[in-house]
């Protein structure tokens, strides 16, 4: 069982301009498996713009704004009224970018 704790350096290309885009980034999840809400662990320095739970199908029924903060965030996230099962917590950056995903069960 994973832990959901990810540290990655990523180099990303915009095709149409060739810009490279350097980020660091710490990403977490506890407790997975969750059962009436779960803690989202993230540092926020980068361009974290907006976090989202996603169910299986890629449908959205959760998305908040991180806009503005920094710094090593966390977020509680309840999840008492979802349907057990997996979902997918992302991470955008303010292009809409994917920074960072982790598959999430919820019992």
């Amino acid at each position: 069982m994973s832990t959901g704790d990810i540290e990655f350096n990523v180099e990303l290309i915009d095709g149409s301009s060739n810009i490279n885009y350097y980020m660091n980034s710490t990403f977490s999840l506890y407790p997975n498996p969750a059962n009436d809400n779960f803690t989202v662990l993230f540092d926020a320095t980068g361009d974290v713009q907006t976090i989202s739970l996603s169910d299986i199908t890629g449908r959205v029924i959760y998305r908040t704004n991180a806009f503005g903060l920094s710094g090593l965030e966390s977020l509680k996230i309840n999840t008492s009224e979802y349907k057990k099962g997996i979902y997918i917590v992302t991470l955008h950056d303010s292009g809409g970018v994917l920074i960072a995903e982790e598959k999430l069960i919820i019992n």
